[in-house]
């Protein structure tokens, strides 16, 4: 379902992150219960917050929801672009320079 792949995504970004849930939900201006009852799969975030989530995990909207999305990527394209939108913006820039 939706939700559940809702749960699925945002947990995942917590277990690959070392952000609290206090830093993700000033980010949305939500409670850190809100963000632990989205995580445990009690309720899920209000829709107009799903475009911004998707962004902040650096998914589209269609994976946040665990559709399939067309992709001219590959598999390790898309993992180097994850892995650069989670790294920080000095080395982002070392990274610009270098190539």
């Amino acid at each position: 379902s939706a939700k559940a792949n809702i749960q699925k995504n945002i947990k995942e970004y917590f277990d690959r992150t070392n952000e609290s849930y206090s830093q993700f939900a000033k980010a949305f201006g939500v409670s850190n219960t809100s963000v632990k009852r989205w995580i445990n799969g009690v309720c899920s975030p209000e829709i107009e917050l799903l475009p911004y989530i998707s962004e902040y995990l650096g998914i589209s909207i269609l994976e946040l929801f665990g559709l399939p999305t067309p992709n001219p990527l590959s598999p390790d394209e898309i993992q180097i672009l994850r892995l650069y939108k989670s790294n920080s913006v000095s080395i982002r820039s070392k990274i610009q320079r270098t190539y």
